[in-house]
């Protein structure tokens, strides 16, 4: 199963209506919100000043632990509604989705990972040649194909 895929088909994966996915969904967020507060508290300390975490770091703390959620998520309820809360940004949405801008959302989707699929496989490392084949080569070549001389003279001369 595709962790992009619309509510309808979300709703037809889980097997239960829109709203008892919401519902799920929420119940999954406020575990991993109080398991994200209960880190960062135990990790600052008594005496350590609070600090105000930007929306961004929070969003991308939630999204690591719903990746690690659905890829430890035992039933489908689970995984359809952390996939509802990946595909919304770690939000429930309370409107309905449009297929239209979905579609035209997850195709964006598609080839922005097909270009990062082609970048990463036409990438070559560049490694040291430890065996210094290439330069037996060359030696081996520049020894064999020495430049003739015959017809030239050279003189030097000393002032």
């Amino acid at each position: 199963m595709e962790i992009l895929n619309s509510d309808v088909e979300l709703v037809e994966s889980s097997g239960v209506s829109l709203d008892s996915l919401r519902i799920k969904a929420a119940e999954i967020l406020t575990q991993l919100v109080i398991i994200d507060n209960a880190e960062t508290q135990s990790k600052n300390g008594k005496k350590a000043k609070k600090r105000k975490k930007s929306q961004n770091s929070v969003n991308d703390a939630l999204s690591k632990n719903l990746f690690e959620a659905y890829g430890n998520a035992e039933d489908n309820l689970t995984r359809c509604a952390t996939s509802y809360l990946l595909k919304n940004g770690c939000k429930i949405n309370d409107e309905e989705e449009e297929a239209k801008k979905f579609a035209q959302r997850r195709r964006k989707l598609e080839i922005q990972i097909e270009r990062l699929r082609e970048q990463l496989e036409t990438r070559i490392p560049k490694g040291r040649d430890l065996t210094d084949a290439k330069w037996l080569e060359t030696i081996a070549v520049a020894t064999h194909n020495v430049p003739k001389l015959d017809n030239y003279l050279v003189i030097t001369t000393n002032c």
